[in-house]
């Protein structure tokens, strides 16, 4: 419990100084989900964790203008939502390695880690209504408007969960044919397996994702030198 309470300090501690900082927030706050995403379990229980931590920083570092507020949490909440996305697909090739693997995960380990998929968009969304309902005056008028916004165009987590349960649809029917022994030996310890596979895939994803930052920085700084 107190290392939980730790990574939840030290995500808040950052999604609060990056809101603070007022610059690239989208993109801080999306590493911030997929980095600390890549040093826990990718499960149901860690996600949530996360979702709040990030939308509890980002409260704390918005700035109070109405209007540079709601530009702040926008941002907050588009970078979460993109962080997710990694999250899904990452946990997508867990599930079609898990699904190739059938001496090492039964039927049932397979199915909770696709509900754990399924459900991760529900996670997001509601993390942000409920933020949303106990906020102060002006930050709860501007999450409502984030949250009837992502009613009406969706999300990028809802995308990519969207496509990797398309993409599962030939692998997971190798399920039918697992021994259905296999399902009395079922626990949470193989879907804990599961999800800790996707951290290492997300953990590559993350590394393609600094990889790709770094000409980036580089732009900005033969920018800096010339100006």
């Amino acid at each position: 419990m107190a290392e939980e309470n730790n990574v939840s300090g030290k995500t808040r501690e950052m999604s609060r100084a990056a809101v603070e900082s007022n610059r690239n927030i989208r993109n801080e706050v999306r590493d911030i989900v997929v980095g600390t995403l890549v040093e826990r379990h990718l499960d149901t229980d860690n996600v949530k964790r996360v979702i709040d931590a990030v939308l509890e920083g980002a409260m704390e570092g918005a700035p109070e203008g109405e209007k540079d507020l709601l530009e702040a949490l926008k941002e907050t909440v588009d970078g979460l939502d993109e962080g997710l996305a990694k999250a899904a697909e990452a946990s997508k090739l867990a599930i079609e390695e898990a699904s190739s693997r059938v001496d090492e995960f039964s039927e049932n380990d397979i199915k909770r880690a696709l509900n754990d998929l399924k459900d991760l968009e529900g996670l997001f969304t509601e993390a942000v209504a409920d933020f949303a309902k106990a906020g102060k005056a002006t930050t709860k008028g501007a999450l409502n408007d984030l949250v009837t916004h992502t009613g009406r165009t969706g999300t990028a987590t809802g995308k990519s969960v969207a496509d990797a349960l398309g993409a599962l649809q030939g692998p997971l029917s190798l399920t039918e044919h697992l021994r259905l022994s296999d399902i009395e030996k079922a626990t949470r310890a193989g879907v804990a397996t599961i999800a800790s596979i996707a951290s290492g895939i997300l953990d590559g994803i993350a590394d393609s994702m600094r990889h790709e930052k770094k000409p980036e920085a580089e732009s900005e700084g033969e920018a800096d030198d010339k100006e």
